[in-house]
């Protein structure tokens, strides 16, 4: 991967986490609350949470752990909750909010050629990876009591078949990167306290079918990601958040339809 792109990738995304800042929340009329898929889903399977792309992820954790230093990452306050939400109404799958990239990378893939040979003969042997990406940048939403925000995803109109997804929410004031004791004193990130004030759940779709791809839930605001499968991913996705009864609060979340897998970008 050039520098360009991993410079161009931190640029950016450090340019949306600016222009979430801060946003309030309140509670909403209240509305039974619906725990259950919506009709053709199947039975959830928890996400594994580990951490996102080798596309300059290192760049940008470091970006943002540099953000969370400054007073972008304080408590957040509460006020009128779903008319700071710019996506809203978007409480049904019928009405979700259709997502924009604001970056593609279309890279060709790197092939090496070599033979191989034995007693008797020789053969050519090729293999090739692909690094292709896209991101959304950040999108910004609330969740007040029973409200739940749906967006689509649209992953078979991009120029690379999508085998990976990595997404990334943090709500009620979540850092990036979990909360961090270095021992000496020095600290980072932010983690709300366990609540059910600060629980968020997210849900993955098939679009064509509204079967359930994956889901996660986090009682400190940060649900991360981590999908594989072309089969599932490759076809548009539904993205659905919600939290439970008690939840209050802001948030902000990017996704990363890829070619390749993920590596830790929050090491410390």
């Amino acid at each position: 991967m050039s520098k360009h792109w991993r410079l161009g990738f931190t640029a950016a995304w450090f340019l949306g986490l600016v222009a979430v800042g801060a946003t309030s929340c309140a509670v909403a009329p209240p509305e039974p609350e619906s725990n259950s898929a919506p009709a053709g889903a199947v039975q959830p399977r928890e996400a594994a949470l580990s951490a996102s792309s080798r596309h300059g992820m290192g760049a940008l954790a470091r970006a943002v752990q540099a953000a969370e230093g400054t007073s972008l990452y304080t408590a957040p306050s509460i006020g009128v909750c779903n008319q700071a939400d710019l996506n809203e109404d978007n409480d049904e799958v019928g009405d979700s909010t259709s997502l924009s990239y604001a970056s593609v990378w279309d890279n060709p893939p790197e092939c090496w050629e070599w033979e191989n040979c034995d007693e008797t003969s020789c053969w050519p042997e090729q293999e090739c990876d692909e690094y292709s990406s896209a991101w959304t940048g950040m999108v910004q939403g609330t969740i007040c009591k029973n409200d739940e925000d749906w967006f689509l995803l649209q992953t078979a109109s991009l120029p690379f078949t999508v085998a990976y997804v990595g997404l990334r929410a943090m709500a009620a004031g979540a850092s990036h990167c979990p909360f961090y004791d270095y021992g000496d004193g020095d600290t980072s990130g932010y983690d709300p306290p366990e609540s059910p004030e600060n629980t968020l759940k997210v849900e993955v779709y098939k679009a064509t079918t509204l079967e359930l791809v994956a889901s996660s839930t986090s009682s400190v605001g940060r649900v991360w990601m981590n999908l594989g499968g072309a089969d599932n991913l490759s076809h548009d996705l539904y993205l659905r958040f919600r939290g439970p009864e008690e939840a209050k609060y802001s948030y902000h979340f990017s996704v990363s339809p890829q070619t390749d897998w993920f590596e830790d970008e929050c090491e410390n």
